[in-house]
């Protein structure tokens, strides 16, 4: 049985090192990276009681007892990303951290930091992020619920119990404030709009979300079969341009009757359009095609990508502004708001039209 530290007691390095079964000077080389190797045996060991004992340097704690979130007194931030470091390559994030910089110039307020939620699980650099007395607050990103393993969401705990100054970004996250935007209503949107154009059999290629929500909600409210429909759903729950066009090559041979396709995000339309057409396919002709997100790139397509435009820079620049604010408040209350989001009808659809709706 797991044994706690005198809570009226500060933990030392000394009471690291008695934990794990090492001297103090092996609880220092883990904790410094240095200036000797540790082996992973023991590194292993120190990592597990700086865990079990919540083992912070000495120069925080004082501090954090002192000037708990005096947040106006702050200027810096940090981002914790969901998923791993291929998210920054995604356009849709990487435009949602433009959007964060962006505002935090506007505020004089600076990123310190962007962290990725799995390496978090590491006891060290948690407790160096979460026990920092250097920020005012952290913003979490791209928290797929369907995504987050049982000790990511442990972490996620961790990090809201340690700070009062916590908001999530893109998606709801407990009840943390938050700025999100309705991704079920802008999938209902574009199966919609493919009904409209005559499509009866449309084929639904992505993560399993509210995207996929809100495509199945609008071929019911249609009245049309069951079987009309098609969903590929990416096992790694991920909207990448390779799942995209290995899933078109699998519409094209299992269901040659689909004349619609819906990418849950356009890296996935864009993926499904490079198969289409090294295969022959006619867009939109004889398949039609969206997405969603309005990335760059997809107004470059041939033909262009009819989408959803997502605020994604607007979704950076709330997300700094609800965490300036939440900071200042004594007693922060639980708010947020949600961003809109359009149609936007190019060729790649049939509609051969380029405008918004």
């Amino acid at each position: 049985m797991v044994q706690k530290i005198n809570s009226q007691r500060e933990v030392t390095q000394k009471d690291v090192a008695k934990r794990a079964g090492v001297s103090p000077s092996v609880v220092s080389y883990v904790i410094n990276n240095g200036p000797r190797p540790v082996s992973g045996e023991a590194r292993e060991r120190v990592l597990k009681a700086i865990d079990e004992l919540a083992y912070k340097p000495n120069r925080f704690a004082q501090q954090l007892m002192r000037n708990k979130w005096q947040s106006q007194d702050r200027t810096q931030f940090a981002v914790v990303l969901g998923g791993g470091p291929d998210n920054l390559q995604r356009p849709f994030y990487s435009s949602v951290l433009t959007g964060i910089f962006k505002e935090a110039r506007q505020h004089n307020r600076r990123v310190l930091s962007i962290q990725f939620l799995t390496d978090l699980k590491d006891p060290l650099l948690f407790n160096t992020l979460v026990e920092s007395r250097d920020i005012f607050g952290i913003i979490l990103l791209a928290l797929d619920p369907f995504q987050l393993q049982p000790d990511e969401i442990e972490v996620l705990e961790r990090i809201v119990d340690r700070f009062d100054n916590v908001i999530s970004a893109e998606r709801d996250w407990r009840d943390l404030p938050a700025v999100t935007f309705d991704l079920e209503a802008a999938a209902t949107n574009v199966t919609n709009h493919l009904l409209s154009l005559g499509h009866k059999k449309i084929a639904y290629i992505g993560t399993q979300d509210a995207r996929l929500d809100g495509y199945c909600k609008a071929i019911k409210v249609a009245g049309l079969p069951a079987e009309n429909r098609l969903e590929i759903i990416s096992p790694q729950n991920l909207n990448t341009y390779e799942f995209g066009f290995q899933s078109a090559e699998t519409v094209c041979n299992t269901r040659p009757d689909i004349t619609a396709i819906f990418a849950a995000s356009d890296e996935v339309a864009i993926g499904v359009m490079g198969y289409l057409q090294t295969h022959g396919y006619q867009v939109p002709d004889q398949i039609a095609l969206m997405g969603i997100d309005n990335v760059e790139q997809s107004a470059f397509t041939s033909p262009a990508l009819s989408t959803v435009q997502i605020p994604k820079i607007e979704l950076g620049q709330e997300a700094v502004k609800l965490l300036i604010e939440h900071g200042k408040e004594a007693a922060p209350s639980q708010h947020g708001m949600k961003l809109s989001t359009r149609l936007v009808i190019r060729e790649s659809c049939g509609a051969n039209a380029s405008k918004s709706e």
